[in-house]
């Protein structure tokens, strides 16, 4: 049996609350390793594919980096979204700031 099994059975009842905990610390954890990769292989001027964005519309824009930060990438949009004709929708050329573990090297 796995422990999924398991806690859906209520063996680890009492323990959920610990169970959370330790699942939330550990997806921190992931989420900030990656981040670090993502961050020491990807430099200004270089070519990334959105993903894991919402809203879901610029997931997949391709753009070039611009400015890094500590957890941010901005990005240069060099195509326009799909359903771009709505009013405020972003633009070619134009400059979004996105969490560095939502960008991707080319």
């Amino acid at each position: 049996m796995s422990i999924a099994t398991d806690i859906i059975q209520g063996k680890y009842d009492n323990e959920l609350n610990d169970i959370q905990g330790a699942v939330n610390t550990r997806r921190k954890l992931n989420r900030n390793q990656n981040q670090a990769v993502v961050l020491a292989t990807i430099n200004v001027k270089d070519i990334v594919v959105l993903h894991g964005l919402t809203p879901k519309l610029l997931n997949g824009l391709k753009g070039k980096v611009t400015d890094i930060n500590r957890t941010t990438i901005s990005v240069m949009l060099d195509e326009k979204p799909p359903r771009s004709n709505r009013r405020g929708s972003r633009q070619i050329g134009q400059l979004v700031r996105v969490p560095a573990v939502c960008v991707k090297k080319v």
